[in-house]
């Protein structure tokens, strides 16, 4: 370990309540190379989620211990060293999208120049919306708008759960080949939860495949695809050789499970641990 990337070690993560304990993840120890892009890929409910939001600092863990850089996620946060998009896109209603885009220059007191919000807002199909509120937006151009804010500021560190899963299937191939260019060009260390075999595969140089709760660690897959990669990857034998891969990774860590059939998603555990509580 080199202090560099992300390093996991024997993180465990336990949701309680007074009822019963939830064991989320067990034993994960991981290292991620800096300016690696890293897939978490595994069913709900396996904890993908949580480890992202341990990594960056809004979420505690129960054991082990985590590093990003060499620093803990509290000191890279505080620093505005990462750049973060989940599921919702929690943008501001009363801000536009540009307002709502350049939040993070704001926060840090940095200036982010308007062609690098501009250029943004063309990337990610929102010519002509620049000056609308999300109540006039639909889910998917929300979480457009939370993809360009995540990355307004070229952040070192970058965490996305599930940020296209709102995203028509033409949009999100097209995203993600603008993300796979703007990550080329920053070096950002990232780290992908997805659901999707293919997009991990387009996008990651490492897959990490999860089991369902207790999640673990299943499969680790490196992926050799040189980049840039486009479109026409995904219709290549090798391609299709690599997702029927990590679709048997997936199915070996589900098989037998006795939570497979009735999954939570890692919020509905910290929900339902809060309730209880």
């Amino acid at each position: 370990m080199n202090g560099s990337g992300f390093t996991l070690t024997n993180l465990t993560k336990v949701y309680s309540s007074k009822k019963s304990d939830v064991l989320a993840l067990d034993d994960i120890s991981l290292a991620v190379p800096e300016g690696s892009f890293t897939a978490l890929l595994g069913p709900s409910g396996c904890g993908k989620s949580t480890i992202l939001r341990i990594l960056a600092d809004l979420e505690s863990y129960s054991a082990g211990d985590v590093t990003i850089h060499g620093d803990s996620p509290a000191a890279i946060r505080k620093a505005h060293r990462l750049g973060l998009a989940l599921q919702d896109p929690s943008l501001l209603p009363w801000r536009s999208v540009r307002d709502n885009i350049r939040l993070p220059g704001q926060v840090m007191r940095t200036s982010i120049p308007k062609k690098r919000i501009d250029d943004l807002i063309t990337m990610v199909g929102l010519d002509g919306f620049a000056d609308a509120r999300p109540a006039q937006l639909s889910g998917g151009m929300r979480q457009r708008v939370a993809i360009a804010r995540a990355i307004v500021a070229e952040p070192e560190i970058l965490l996305l759960d599930e940020p296209f899963g709102a995203l028509d299937e033409i949009t999100r191939q097209r995203m993600n080949e603008e993300l796979q260019k703007l990550w080329s060009a920053t070096c950002a260390t990232a780290l992908l939860v997805t659901h999707s075999i293919s997009e991990a595969a387009f996008l990651a140089d490492r897959v990490i495949v999860m089991s369902p709760r207790p999640g673990r660690i299943v499969g680790d897959l490196t992926l050799d695809f040189p980049r840039p990669r486009r479109r026409d990857l995904l219709s290549t034998p090798e391609f299709h050789a690599i997702c029927d891969q990590l679709s048997a990774m997936l199915h070996a860590g589900t098989d037998g499970s006795d939570d497979d059939d009735d999954l939570q998603s890692d919020g509905e555990l910290a929900s339902v641990a809060t309730q209880e509580a």
